[in-house]
C-alpha cells in the first residue's frame, strides 16, 4: 500500500479487513487471532463512527490469508509503507526497503485522499513521484505475472454533492499511471472511489478486483501449462517410431511414450486446476458486475453504495 501522508491506508486495511468477516463475498479473509482481534475491535469502532486507526508511522507487514471452498488458499503479505515513504528524504533505509517490496509485489493499492487531491499541491506532487517509480520499478522488473494496480481515492464522502462536478480532478493525478498501464502488457488497472466508516463505499470492491486479476493469471498460466504439454505430445507422438524407442532404451532416457504419458497426466492437472478457477472467476465478475465499465482514466462508471455492519 502506498500513497501520500494521511490518505487512509491503515483505515481502508481495518474497514476491509472488518467487512469480509461479515460479507466474505467469495473468499474468507483471515489473521492471525491477535491481528484478528485487533482490526475486529477497531472495525467496530470504525463502522460505528466513533473513530479511526492512527496512520501508520513506519514500515509495517500484515499477513492475512484469503480462501474458500475449491482451490488452494492465497497467502497474502500486506506491506504499508507510512505516508510520504517514496518522497522521504530520511536516512532510515525507507526507499531502499520500498524498492525491495515493489521488485517482488504481486499487487499495488495506490491511494490518495479525496480532499487533498483537490486542495492540496503537495499531495498532487506525490502522486506525481509516485507514479513514474511504480511504473519504472515494474517495467524493469519484466516477468510474466499480471500485476494489478488498485488506484483508492479514500474519503469521497467528504466531499458531498460536490464529488461528481470534481471527480475529472480526482482522477487527474493518476492519468500517467493509466496511460502506462494501457501502453504495458504487465499490468491492469483501476480506479475506485472509497469511503470507510458508518458509510462505507467500495469497500471490498479493490480487493475483489485484484483477487480477479489474480484468478485470471492463474488460469492464463494453466492454459499455457495445457498448450505446452500438447504440444509436447504432438512432437513426441510424431517421432514415436522403433529406431526411436531402442535409442531411448539404449541411451538411458525416456522413450516418446513415457513423455507422452507424463505430459498428459500434466494436461489432466491442469484441467482439473481450471475448472474452480472458472467457477471463481464468474463468481468475481458478478460481484463486480455492479462497477461497470472502466473509463479511458480508469475510472470506474459508476459505483454501488456498499454498507458495512456495526
Amino acid at each position: 500500500m502506498l500513497g501520500h501522508s494521511n490518505a487512509g491506508k491503515t483505515t481502508y486495511l481495518t474497514a476491509a479487513y472488518y467487512a469480509m468477516q461479515h460479507d466474505p463475498r467469495i473468499f474468507q479473509i483471515s489473521a492471525g487471532r491477535r491481528d484478528h482481534r485487533r482490526l475486529m475491535r477497531s472495525g467496530r469502532v470504525l463502522a460505528a463512527g466513533r473513530g479511526y486507526p492512527p496512520p501508520s508511522d513506519a514500515r509495517s507487514v500484515h499477513e492475512f490469508v484469503a480462501s474458500r471452498d475449491g482451490i488452494d488458499p492465497v497467502e497474502i503479505s500486506w506491506i504499508d509503507h507510512r505516508g510520504g515513504a517514496a518522497v522521504a528524504k530520511t536516512a532510515d533505509g525507507q526507499a531502499r526497503r520500498l524498492q525491495e517490496d515493489l521488485s517482488a509485489a504481486d499487487a499495488v493499492l495506490l491511494f490518495g485522499d479525496a480532499e487533498r487531491l483537490v486542495g492540496h499541491t503537495h499531495s498532487q506532487r506525490e502522486i506525481d513521484t509516485l507514479v513514474p517509480m511504480l511504473l519504472r520499478a515494474f517495467g524493469d522488473r519484466g516477468g510474466s505475472s499480471t500485476i494489478p494496480f488498485a488506484v483508492l481515492i479514500t474519503k469521497v464522502d467528504a466531499l458531498g454533492d460536490a464529488l461528481d462536478e470534481l471527480r475529472p480532478a480526482l482522477h487527474r493525478p493518476f492519468t500517467a499511471l493509466m496511460d502506462g498501464v494501457r501502453r504495458a502488457e504487465w499490468a491492469v488497472a483501476r480506479s475506485f472511489e472509497v469511503a470507510c466508516g458508518p458509510s462505507a463505499r467500495n469497500v471490498v470492491e479493490p480487493l475483489l478486483w485484484i483477487m480477479q486479476a489474480v484468478i485470471d493469471d492463474r488460469i492464463d498460466t494453466h492454459y499455457t501449462g495445457l498448450d505446452a504439454s500438447l504440444a509436447t505430445m504432438r512432437t513426441k507422438v510424431a517421432e514415436d517410431k522403433v529406431s526411436a524407442r531402442f535409442r531411448a532404451h539404449v541411451n538411458g532416457v525416456p522413450t516418446g511414450q513415457a513423455i507422452v504419458r507424463g505430459e498428459l497426466e500434466k494436461a489432466i492437472g491442469a484441467l482439473a486446476a481450471l475448472r474452480p478457477l472458472h467457477t471463481v472467476a464468474r463468481e468475481l465478475a458478478a460481484a463486480l458486475a455492479h462497477l461497470g465499465a472502466v473509463e479511458p482514466d480508469g475510472a470506474p462508471e459508476g459505483g454501488q453504495h456498499q454498507a458495512v455492519p456495526s
